[in-house]
Parts: structure tokens; sequence; C-alpha cells
């Protein structure tokens, strides 16, 4: 996927305009759960997939949720880092 969207990922870390949304938080956010949820039914679970979902849920509630998904990355750099 970033193969494809590395042109929008470098302008959205910019703070350039990226575009039309290809595909949307919200989305992914679904995605990402189908995925879990899925694990779950199967007795296992995806660690990374898991907090991958906590952080598009995060961003979600920060009024990112129609926003192209290039918009996650630039949200976990403006962060400050946790020691």
């Amino acid at each position: 996927m970033l193969k494809g969207r590395a042109a929008a990922l470098a302008a959205a870390l910019q703070g350039k305009d990226v575009g039309p949304v290809t595909v949307d938080v919200d989305a992914m956010r679904k995605d990402l759960r189908t995925m879990v949820e899925e694990a779950e039914s199967l007795g296992t679970t995806l660690p990374v997939t898991s907090r991958a979902l906590e952080c598009y849920d995060e961003a979600s509630r920060a009024g990112l949720g129609k926003g192209d998904i290039t918009g996650i990355p630039v949200r976990w750099m403006s962060k400050p880092v946790k020691n």
C-alpha cells in the first residue's frame, strides 16, 4: 500500500494536500476490526493488528475518521516521544 501511496504520504508529511481520499481512516478501522475478530474466532490473537486498530480508533475519535489514511503517520510523527 505504501508503494502506491508514497507520493500522497510524502505530501501529507510535508503538510501539503494529498488529493482525494482513497481509503479513509474509518474504512481501515473496519478492516482491522474484522481481522482481529476473525483471529479471535479462530482462538488466536493478532497483537500488532490490535495495536494498529487502537491507533486508528484514537485517530477517529480525534476527528480524522473521514480523512485519508495518510493522516495516520502524520499524527504519529506529531506526537511527543514517550521515554
